[in-house]
């Protein structure tokens, strides 16, 4: 799953090496375990895109009951604070079936051109992930979420944990963003392609908040990538590729 990655290493670091030294000399395998999560995070060094597979933006409208139902479980997800990883395989096959039922049959209302205009002044919840958060280590109940500033290009990508873990409660990413509006490309600059470039880090930890996290440098100026295959204000759909070449969608659900 590429688009927790980054912010999955900082868990991964808080978590597995501690915050000194000494702690991560004790666990010298840990620590070599971190370090390879920090110089392999994927997708983040530069745009990895695939021709997508996805037909939805030359389909006729139709899917309207895949889209319903979506939109109606994602929203029953939410109030009940349940991630994808909280579900059955029952249900996560019901939900991925909807996803591919609107990718399928109902055309995208917001051309993916001019979607930058309609993130502006808006917030996100990846609600549901065909691939979940299993291959990234994370806690089932964590949740990412995307906030994107009004009047300028200033973004937020966190990491918020249903219970406290290891004092963490939230980590954040201050970020800038854009998006590409070029149907033809095959870069960061292809219609419908969002980038975050991380600028600072901060985390929400033993009852502090916004604690500055200088260890995580090396992370600022590196980018990661939405692939849009999916947008019409209220619900956003991103195609990836995981390092299997396994294709996954994540949904995102706009925030009221």
């Amino acid at each position: 799953m590429k688009l927790p990655i980054s912010l999955a290493t900082l868990y991964f670091s808080f978590t597995s090496i501690g915050l000194t030294e000494g702690f991560t000399s004790q666990y010298p395998i840990l620590r070599r375990s971190v370090e390879n999560l920090l110089s392999s995070s994927i997708h983040t060094d530069g745009p990895m895109f695939q021709t997508t597979t996805s037909t939805s933006l030359f389909m006729s409208s139709g899917g309207d009951f895949e889209y319903e139902e979506l939109k109606a479980q994602m929203g029953a997800m939410q109030k009940q604070k349940l991630t994808s990883d909280n579900l059955t395989g029952e249900k996560r096959r019901e939900l991925s079936s909807y996803v591919q039922g609107v990718l399928q049959k109902r055309m995208s209302p917001i051309s993916l051109t001019e979607m930058d205009a309609f993130l502006a002044g808006t917030s996100w919840r990846l609600s549901y992930s065909t691939e979940g958060f299993a291959g990234t280590g994370l806690p089932k109940d964590a949740t990412i979420e995307l906030d994107f500033a009004a009047n300028n290009l200033d973004a937020t990508y966190s990491l918020t944990f249903g219970e406290k873990t290891f004092g963490i409660d939230k980590l954040t990413a201050a970020s800038q963003w854009r998006c590409g509006n070029d149907l033809t490309a095959q870069d960061a600059s292809r219609a419908g392609v969002v980038t975050l470039t991380y600028d600072k880090i901060s985390t929400d930890m033993f009852g502090f908040n916004n604690i500055g996290v200088g260890f995580f440098g090396l992370l600022q100026g590196r980018s990661n990538y939405i692939q849009t295959v999916y947008f019409d204000g209220d619900v956003w759909i991103e195609e990836g590729y995981n390092p299997a070449g396994e294709q996954y969608y994540n949904v995102y659900v706009k925030q009221q």
